[in-house]
Order: structure tokens, then C-alpha cells, then sequence
């Protein structure tokens, strides 16, 4: 009798648990690369330089950026959720801990929009205009809330597999009420509107950016946690390929409907498919690229993939400053051509890198310490705020 032929290596491969997905990795530094190049190159540039092709293609890629970042948090959210699923369905350690992270940045947020570096004079000038900018939401408020409530369904939801059936229709909820609200003022106090609506200045809101955190979340609550080769590829197949029609379609809309397909809002229906075509398309193509040992390669720049949220803080304190110093926007201003802005994006991405290293290697080595140093931080700039006499 024959032997049955042995199935080819590479459909043997099998991940070790635990193992990290590079390739996740991998687009999730594309992302963060997007994010900063793009925030520095708009606060920067020569405005004579937005009228050239140039500006036109950046600003075609980087209307992708904010969407891949949060898609990318709600994916990676599930995928460590459900491999520590027993852990986390319960308000242990582990959950408290990752809830207090979440505040934590969420707290960063609103500091980020303080006016002025005392709580006296804030209060001595406030109006109703100083209070929208105080409570405008922008991608921390939503990523910190959004993965709390992510959290939260993932408890209620008692198994994994219940997901599946929830997460997909509150993304696509999402993205479809954005269409309408944003078309209408919402009554109500200015710091809920702000959630809701970009009425008093939030660049990001609840509807639609929720939706891609959801949708990620979904794509994670489906991804194959048996580490089998055959089985991951069968799914990135179908996503590159649902991606590619999505693109075509988000495209091929804004153009039947003569639509300006670069400078849209956020929320118009070709831009939200477009947006989802472009982001399953490169989770793919990533994964066939970690396949090949791209992502291997690279390896040992994922510490900011896994600081991503340091990255974000960080690069916008530089380049946009806060209440404890001016940043790059302020001091140069809108003056430099292409060569200048090259050079600034190494400069930062340097000056960035470097401190999300620190942080990353002091909280893998010595987590308290490193706990000590963010509550000396955060008590400091308290007291300082509250006693202030300016």
C-alpha cells in the first residue's frame, strides 16, 4: 500500500505560543512612520510647496494614516485578549492594570490640550471658546476610551467566539452614522458634543474612528490562533483580495460621483471604503512580507511598534509642543521646502526613537523604577500647575 505523500514544510510551520505576530509589527511601524512624517511634514511646510504634485501624493497616503492606527490597536487588542482570554474576562490583575494604562493616556490627552501652564489663570480667562479646546478629542481620547469599551464587551461577551457576531456591526454602525451626524449640529454640553461631533474643534470623534477599532477588533477576533501556516495564509489571501476590491470600489465611487477623492471628509462613504481597502490590503501584504523575512530583519525597531502610544506622545510634544514648551510648529512655522523637511523628520524620528527605547528597555528591566519616575512626573507638574501664580 502507497504512503499517503507528507504535506510541504512550509504547511507544517507553526508559530510557538505566545510568539509575536511580526508582521503585525511590521505594519504597525508603517503606521507610526505615516503618522510622525506626516504631522511634522504639514507643521512644517513651505505652504508655496502644497501646490506641487508632490503635496497631492502625500496628502493621498497620509489620509490612510489615522485609520491604520487605530485599526491596527483594535487588532492587536483582540489578538492578545483572546490568547489570555481566561485573564482577562475577569477584573484580575492583569485587567486592572491594562484599564489603568488605557486612563492613563486618556489623562495624557486632555494635558496635551491645557492652555496655559496654571490652573489659576485657566480658570481666570476661561470661556466658551477656551473650553472647546480644552475638551476637543483627538486619537489618544478615542483609542483610550474605545479599547476600555472593547474591554468591557469582551467580558460581557463571556467567550470569544460571541464576537464574531458583535463587533463587525457596531464598526460598520460606526462609519455609517458618521455620515449623518456630521451633516448636523448636536445639541448639548460642549465636552459630550466634542465626543460626537467635530463641531468645536475634535479632529477625531467617536463616529467614525470607532469603527475602525471595532473592525481591527474583529479582524483579530478571527485570526488563527493555531499558528498553523495554511491556516493564516488562507485568511490573508481573502483579506488582499477583499482589500484590493474595496480600494477599487472607494475609488471608483468618488469618481462615478465626480467627488474630490484627496481633501474629503473623513466620513464620506468612498473614503471610509477606500480606507478599508488600503488598510486589509497591507495587513496582507505585511504578513507575506514576515513570510519572506522582511519583518525578521527589522526586528529591532518593533520595541516602537510596541511603544506605539509612546511614539504618538512623544513625536507631538516635539513637534507641536505643549504648556511646558513651544514645539517645532511654533518655533520654525511654515518655512521649509523638501531637503529641510527631510532633515527635521530624521532629527525627530531620532530624538523619538531614542526615548521610546529608554522607556521600552527601563519598563522591561525595571518596571518600578520606572513607575517611580511617571508618578514624580505627574505629581510634580500638579503641584506646579495648582500653586502657580501665572
Amino acid at each position: 500500500m502507497k504512503a499517503p505523500a507528507e504535506a510541504p514544510a512550509s504547511d507544517l510551520w507553526v508559530r510557538k505560543p505566545g510568539e509575536r505576530l511580526l508582521f503585525v509589527d511590521l505594519y504597525r511601524l508603517i503606521a507610526l512612520f505615516l503618522m510622525v512624517q506626516g504631522h511634522l511634514f504639514r507643521a512644517l511646510v513651505d505652504m508655496e510647496l502644497t501646490e506641487s504634485f508632490f503635496w497631492l501624493a502625500h496628502e493621498t497616503v497620509h489620509k490612510f494614516t489615522a485609520s491604520m492606527f487605530l485599526f491596527g490597536a483594535g487588532m492587536i487588542f483582540m489578538i492578545v485578549t483572546r490568547r489570555r482570554w481566561d485573564e482577562y474576562k475577569r477584573f484580575g490583575r492583569r485587567t486592572w492594570r491594562r484599564l489603568r494604562r488605557y486612563i492613563y493616556f486618556l489623562l495624557i490627552g486632555y494635558w496635551l490640550h491645557l492652555p496655559f501652564f496654571s490652573l489659576k489663570h485657566t480658570i481666570r480667562v476661561m470661556d466658551a471658546g477656551l473650553l472647546a479646546k480644552m475638551t476637543a478629542v483627538d486619537v489618544l481620547h478615542v483609542i483610550a476610551v474605545g479599547l476600555i469599551l472593547l474591554h468591557l464587551l469582551c467580558m460581557l461577551a463571556g467567550k470569544p467566539k460571541r464576537l464574531v457576531w458583535i463587533l463587525p456591526p457596531l464598526g460598520v454602525i460606526c462609519l455609517i452614522v458618521a455620515y449623518f451626524v456630521s451633516q448636523n449640529p448636536i445639541p448639548g454640553p460642549v465636552p459630550l458634543v466634542s465626543w460626537i461631533s467635530g463641531e468645536y474643534g475634535s479632529q477625531f470623534t467617536i463616529v467614525p474612528w470607532w469603527g475602525y477599532i471595532f473592525l481591527g477588533a474583529s479582524l483579530g477576533s478571527i485570526f488563527p490562533l493555531s499558528g498553523k501556516l495554511k491556516d493564516e495564509r488562507r485568511l490573508m489571501n481573502a483579506i488582499i483580495i477583499a482589500g484590493l476590491v474595496l480600494l477599487a470600489a472607494g475609488i471608483g465611487l468618488a469618481v462615478f460621483r465626480k467627488l474630490d477623492f484627496i481633501y474629503a471628509p473623513a466620513y464620506r462613504p468612498d473614503q471610509t471604503i477606500a480606507r478599508l481597502g488600503v488598510i486589509t490590503s497591507l495587513i496582507g501584504f505585511c504578513w507575506y512580507l514576515e513570510r519572506w523575512g522582511l519583518a525578521r530583519r527589522l526586528k529591532g525597531a518593533f520595541f516602537l511598534s510596541e511603544e506605539s502610544l509612546i511614539v504618538y506622545v512623544v513625536h507631538l510634544l516635539i513637534v507641536y509642543g505643549s504648556v511646558l514648551a513651544p514645539g517645532m510648529a511654533t518655533i520654525i512655522g511654515h518655512k521649509l521646502r523638501l531637503p529641510g523637511l527631510i532633515l527635521a523628520f530624521i532629527g525627530v524620528a531620532a530624538v523619538t526613537s531614542a526615548f521610546t527605547w529608554g522607556w521600552h528597555w527601563l519598563k522591561k528591566r525595571n518596571l518600578n523604577v520606572l513607575k517611580i519616575v511617571q508618578a514624580g512626573m505627574v505629581v510634580a507638574f500638579i503641584l506646579v500647575y495648582i500653586i502657580g501664580p501665572y
